[in-house]
Formats: C-alpha cells, structure tokens, sequence
C-alpha cells in the first residue's frame, strides 16, 4: 500500500515514519528522511489479509513527534471472502471484507439452514452487529450479483 502525508510546511520537520499497528504493538515500516516536500508518498509494507491499520508520524527537530489518526486498509484475495473476528462474542460486530469490486447480499444462517439475518446492497467491508445471534455455529452466506455465492462459517460464544 501507498500512503500519501501532506505537509502545511517543512519548518522543523525531520522525518516522516510510517507505522503498521497490530494490536499493543507499532512497527516502523518506512521513513523519510530528510523531509524535503511537502507531499510525501510512502509505501509500506505487504499487506495482510483483513484490516491492516496504519499511522504517519511527523518527528520535528525539537524531539516532538505527531502522530496521524489511524488508517485501515483492508485487503482480501481477489476471489476470497474474509469474516472476521471469528469467533466473535454476541452483542460484538463482524466485518465481511470480499475481494471481488462487486454489490453483495449477506445471508447468515444457523445450522439447520433458517435464516437468522439478511443485508442486502452491502458496502465492503460490511460490518454486521451480532447482537440477535446466541452462543453457537452459523454459516455466512455471501450472494454475488453475478450468481457466485460463498460460505464461511462462524462461531458465536
């Protein structure tokens, strides 16, 4: 992924350093250094599968660094469906990220094939509370409009 950092002005500014965030944990992935425009592409490193979360901090001559707000990038296989968290606990919310550019419905069902909940005209990601589901498996129906359809499953505790 490539990340553009604007600059209002140079004054002070000695490096810009791209972070990739994985839980407590932040790794530098890239720095510039010096800082010599005002416009700044950095690319960081491979992207994994899900949400990949990203932050630009300015460091300043003075010892100060800024830190941008965070950025998530999601990535999922051009022809992958990713459900994650999973498991996930009731009353939390899950997130469908499909690597097809394409409007899909989402269908979850539970075990014995009643429908329990269904989205149509889905952003990617989706982000789905799952709050009327209680402890146990479901399967996550995914409804291309091309006719294509994916199945994951989930657990629920």
């Amino acid at each position: 992924a490539v990340f553009q950092v604007n600059l209002g002005l140079l004054k002070q500014v000695e490096a810009i350093r791209l972070e990739r965030i994985a839980g407590h944990d932040t790794i530098e992935v890239a720095r510039i250094m010096p800082v010599t425009n005002l416009i700044n592409l950095v690319e960081g490193d491979s992207l994994r599968l899900g949400a990949n979360y990203y932050r630009a901090v300015i460091e300043l001559s003075n010892g100060k660094q800024i830190p941008s707000q965070v950025d998530v990038v999601y990535f999922a296989d051009p022809e992958d469906v990713i459900v994650y968290a999973n498991p996930v606990s009731s009353f939390h919310t899950i997130n469908i990220l499909s690597g097809l550019n394409e409007t899909f419905e989402v269908t979850i069902l539970d075990m014995a094939g009643k429908e329990i909940l269904k989205t149509v005209y889905v952003s990617n990601p989706e982000v789905i509370l799952t709050g009327n589901l209680v402890s146990g498996m479901y399967i996550v129906r995914i409804d291309y409009e091309n006719g294509t359809q994916v199945a994951r499953k989930l657990l629920v505790h």
